[in-house]
């Protein structure tokens, strides 16, 4: 007998409407742990992080695929890896080493077409970072920190960087959080893992009027 735990990536369709969806399939065919982040321009194929071959690299499957393509390698585990708005270069995170006291992040950007990785941007604790889609030009990303998180915008092709303020997170700390930008780049969305006696809530902050809605889910829905 053995249990592991695993990640793979499933893909679904959406039907009635965007409404209900389809079984998932299994895409990633091997006992690796792959992370999904985004689907390619074309939507056709999956961009993914796996440690198939030892760091954390990025890879591209197509949905009638078989097998993973490389897209970003080398020694250094890689991950979060997204678009810029308009989608010509593909911007992701390396990680600290195994090992080492610091906690320096590097944000990287690669042209989708080709071409070397040039360095965006670096900060301590960057967790996450994503961007919204043309015609917003919005990008964010967070650090965790000894006082909490911190919210960034930043520039992909500059790494120009802008400090933004967010209505508070209550409990808030490092490992918990998590949050994601609509395509609009118009809202946040924002989550705390709770313990299982309680209800989680999605936290939607509107950056037009800098209004919130919470979105409670019954844990029997989750």
């Amino acid at each position: 007998m053995r249990q592991t735990l695993q990640r793979d990536v499933y893909i679904v369709d959406l039907q009635a409407n965007g409404i209900r969806l389809s079984t998932p399939r299994l895409l990633t065919l091997d006992e690796r742990q792959d992370f999904p982040y985004e689907w390619m321009p074309d939507g056709r194929a999956v961009l993914f992080t796996s440690d198939r071959d030892g760091p954390y690299h990025i890879f591209r499957q197509g949905v009638d695929q078989g097998a993973p393509d490389l897209v970003v390698g080398g020694d250094e585990d890689l991950t979060i890896a997204r678009f810029n708005p308009d989608r010509s270069w593909l911007i992701y995170l390396i990680m600290p080493k195994l090992g080492e006291t610091s906690t320096t992040v590097r944000m990287m950007r690669v042209p989708v077409n080709g071409g070397p990785p040039q360095r965006v941007l670096e900060g301590p604790g960057i967790n996450n970072q994503q961007c919204a889609r043309s015609p917003s030009t919005l990008c964010l990303f967070s650090e965790i920190g000894t006082s909490g998180v911190k919210m960034f915008s930043f520039d992909p092709a500059n790494g120009a960087t802008t400090e933004i303020s967010l209505p508070a997170l209550s409990g808030a700390n490092a490992f918990p959080y998590d949050w994601t930008l609509s395509p609009d780049g118009k809202m946040l969305a924002r989550s705390l893992k709770m313990s299982t006696d309680k209800d989680p809530t999605i936290r939607i902050f509107s950056f037009e009027n800098r209004s919130e809605q919470n979105i409670a889910l019954p844990l029997g829905r989750v």
